[in-house]
C-alpha cells in the first residue's frame, strides 16, 4: 500500500493514533505482571540499539504487541501486527536515522509506568505523545527531504 502511494506515512501514524492509544489504555485496565515484565524486556532489547536497526525495530515491535495482547481483543491485535509488520518498516526506513532511541525508551518507559499503575488515562496519553513524537519526526525528515 505505501509503495503504490496509496497510503502515506502520515496515514499510517494516523491509524496508529486511533488504534493504539484505546489500546494502551484498555491494557492499563487489563495488565498483570506478566506484561509488565514483557513489555520491560523490550524496553531493555531496545536500549542501546540503533533506532534505525533491526533489533530496535523488533523489541519495539514486541513493545507495541504486547501492548495490544493484552488489551485482549484478537482482531485489533491482527490489525496492529499488520500494521508493525507491514506498514511500520517503510515508516522506520524513511526517518529510522533522524529518531532519538533514547527519547523512543523514555516514551516507552512512561507507558508502561501508567500500565503498572493501571491509570488508562495516563497510558492513552503517554501512547499519544509517543505517536505525535513520530510525527514530529516525520514532518521534519520531509521538510529537511
Amino acid at each position: 500500500m505505501l509503495e503504490s502511494e496509496s497510503v502515506t506515512l502520515y496515514e499510517l501514524l494516523e491509524a496508529r493514533m486511533f488504534l493504539e492509544v484505546p489500546l494502551a489504555g484498555r491494557a492499563a485496565e487489563r495488565s498483570d505482571e506478566t506484561t509488565i515484565a514483557s513489555l520491560t524486556e523490550a524496553i531493555a532489547d531496545a536500549a542501546g540499539r540503533d533506532p534505525a536497526g533491526n533489533e530496535f525495530r523488533r523489541a519495539d515491535t514486541r513493545f507495541h504487541q504486547t501492548i495490544a495482547i493484552t488489551a485482549g481483543n484478537d482482531l485489533l491485535v491482527t490489525f496492529t501486527s499488520w500494521i508493525l509488520d507491514v506498514l511500520q518498516p517503510s515508516l522506520i526506513e524513511h526517518l529510522g536515522h533522524a529518531i532519538d532511541g533514547d527519547l523512543i525508551i523514555a516514551q516507552h518507559q512512561a507507558i508502561v509506568r501508567a500500565i503498572r499503575r493501571h491509570q488508562r488515562t495516563a497510558a492513552e496519553r503517554a501512547m499519544r505523545q509517543h505517536i505525535e513524537y513520530m510525527g514530529t519526526v516525520l514532518r521534519s525528515v520531509d521538510a529537511g527531504a
